[in-house]
């Protein structure tokens, strides 16, 4: 089976990659999955020879993820988004329902680099001269995510990662139907759990 998470950034879907993954691996011994995540974030190095029977793909829809023999004349970012689902099973596209919150991180990430792990917030101050391109880019972001929303199964950040247990089993069975209930149990107590949230003081921003 072939997974495609696609998500509009900062709204869990590191961790959503990471829990499938082991979701499926528990269950499939016999033929390992691969886990790739943001194939084409040049910044990261683009991955290539991935697309193999089973494997697990994160991509963060913007448009500058996305390989660079696409030109425009091929179409928009979602056009591709939408044709490369089709090499998959199953896509599900993550976001998250407080943009305010979304945004205040990806800012975060894009001054002190906490991309990833632990960090501990720091003031973020927006003036005309900074930040700019980084809040474009959310919002053509937000764009894509909705288009591609109209597609294709869409959950949210605050739906999975949370203190009501119910409603996060909900979430993950709109991605694992019939899950067992054992399973969903570990699966919540290593990744959905909201003691699992990073950076949950938010909103030191300062505008001048």
């Amino acid at each position: 089976m072939k997974y495609l998470i696609l998500a509009s950034g900062r709204d869990g879907s590191t961790q959503l990659l990471h829990a499938i993954h082991e979701r499926l691996e528990s269950q499939n011994m016999a033929e390992p999955y691969q886990k790739v995540s943001e194939p084409y974030n040049y910044d990261l190095g683009v991955k290539t020879n991935f697309m193999k029977r089973n494997v697990v793909v994160k991509c963060i829809v913007n448009k500058f993820h996305i390989p660079e023999s696409w030109s425009p004349e091929d179409g928009e970012a979602t056009d591709f988004f939408t044709g490369f689902a089709l090499n998959f099973d199953k896509t599900i596209l993550i976001r998250r329902k407080n943009k305010g919150e979304r945004l205040y991180s990806a800012l975060h990430a894009h001054k002190h680099d906490t991309w990833e792990g632990e960090y501990k917030q720091k003031p973020i101050t927006l003036n005309s001269n900074n930040l700019t391109n980084e809040i474009d880019d959310f919002i053509d972001a937000e764009i894509i995510a909705y288009e591609l929303s109209k597609s294709f199964l869409t959950i949210y950040m605050e739906d999975l990662y949370t203190e009501d247990k119910e409603l996060s089993q909900k979430t993950w069975n709109k991605i694992f139907p019939k899950e067992p209930v054992q399973l969903f149990e570990s699966m919540y107590n290593k990744y959905f759990d909201i003691k699992h949230k990073k950076g949950k003081v938010w909103r030191n921003l300062q505008i001048i």
